[in-house]
């Protein structure tokens, strides 16, 4: 799958997963979460929940999906820190994943000549 959505922007995995579809949805109409499932390897049910904060990500699924998509290293990276960052609950740790985070932001801005954005502690 082709990307034109800029991951670095998105503070949540479930907000870059709602643009990608909401983008492959106004490209193609009759796109539908069934079929955006069955792109990225998962169950239509455990999207749908994944999407509306009911269900957590496994990080064996989100590698899935990053080679699903065809993500570069650097942006699977980022995303995979995205599912890490929503999960953990342990402060040091979560502090750890928000600076990686905030650093993989920091150099794609900073290499293209765009604006940081602030990394918020919601889990979206």
């Amino acid at each position: 799958m082709n990307m034109s959505i800029c991951i670095y922007e998105h503070e949540s995995y479930r907000g870059f997963l709602k643009d990608f579809f909401h983008q492959k949805q106004k490209a193609n109409k009759s796109y539908s979460l069934r079929a955006f499932a069955r792109d990225l390897g998962l169950t239509p049910q455990t999207l749908s929940l994944t999407l509306k904060n009911k269900r957590r990500m496994s990080l064996e699924s989100a590698s899935r999906i990053t080679k699903k998509l065809q993500m570069p290293l650097c942006e699977a990276a980022y995303f995979l820190d995205l599912v890490i960052f929503c999960d953990i609950a342990e402060e040091a740790a979560k502090e750890i994943v928000a600076q990686r985070i905030k650093n993989a932001q920091h150099n794609y801005f900073e290499k293209n000549g765009t604006q940081v954005f602030k990394l918020h502690r919601a889990s979206e």
